[in-house]
C-alpha cells in the first residue's frame, strides 16, 4: 500500500464503477472471516452453538452475498486473466454452494466448510505479501498466489473432492478468453493503473 501511494497509485482506481461491490464484498467477507475465527475459540473452549441457531444463518447469507459480489467483480482480477478470471470465479462458486449446503444443514461443521473456502482468498494476499522479497513479475506473482492459496486452503478444509478438479478450468476457458471479453465488454488483459501485460504466445 506505501508503495503504491508513493507513485500515486493509491487509493486504487481498479474498482472506481464497482467501488459500491467492494465495500459489500469487504464487509461480508470481514463477517465471514472473524466468525469463522471465533467459532475456533468457541469450538476449543466451549460448546458450539446448537444445530439451526440464527447464526449461522447470518453466515450463510453473508457467503452468499461475498460469492455473488466475486462474480461481480471478477472481470477486474490481477494477474494473467486466462487463468486467474476462472481460478477467481470458481472460488466463488465453491463459497456459493457452501454458503447454500450451511443454510441446509446449518451446523459447526459446514461453517467450518465455509469459512476454509473464503480463507482462500486471504491466502492469496499472504502469498503476494511474501512474494514482495522476489524480483518477480507482477502478473505471475498473484497468479501464483491463487493457485499456491487453493493448493493451502482446500486440503486444510477437506473440501468437497469436485473442488480439486477446479484448478483445470484455466486449460478449457483459456482459448476463448479473447471471445468471453469481446462479448461482454470487458479487458482481455489487466491494463489497469498502467500495468503492462507480458506478451503473448
Amino acid at each position: 500500500m506505501f508503495g503504491q501511494k508513493k507513485t500515486g497509485q493509491f487509493p486504487s482506481k481498479r474498482f472506481d464503477d464497482t467501488r459500491i461491490y467492494i465495500i459489500v464484498h469487504l464487509i461480508s467477507g470481514i463477517i465471514l472471516i472473524y466468525s469463522g475465527v471465533s467459532f475456533q475459540f468457541v469450538d476449543v473452549f466451549s460448546k458450539p452453538l446448537q444445530e439451526g441457531h440464527p447464526f449461522y444463518f447470518v453466515i450463510a447469507a453473508s457467503g452468499l452475498i461475498h460469492s455473488i459480489t466475486v462474480t461481480i467483480i471478477s472481470p477486474k482480477v490481477m494477474g494473467e486473466r486466462r487463468i486467474t478470471f476462472p481460478l477467481y470465479v470458481s472460488a466463488g462458486l465453491v463459497n456459493f454452494v457452501n454458503s447454500i449446503l450451511l443454510l441446509i444443514y446449518p451446523d459447526i461443521e459446514h461453517v467450518f466448510l465455509l469459512w476454509g473456502s473464503v480463507n482462500t482468498f486471504i491466502f492469496v494476499r499472504l502469498h503476494v505479501v511474501f512474494f514482495m522479497f522476489s524480483k518477480i513479475d507482477w502478473e505471475l506473482n498473484y497468479t501464483y498466489s491463487i493457485i499456491a492459496a487453493a493448493g493451502v486452503t482446500y486440503p486444510m478444509s477437506n473440501q468437497e473432492k469436485w473442488v480439486y478438479l477446479l484448478p483445470i478450468l484455466p486449460l478449457f476457458y483459456g482459448p476463448f478468453h479473447e471471445r468471453v471479453c469481446h462479448r461482454m465488454g470487458w479487458e482481455t488483459d489487466d491494463i489497469i493503473g498502467g500495468n503492462q501485460p507480458a506478451k503473448k504466445n
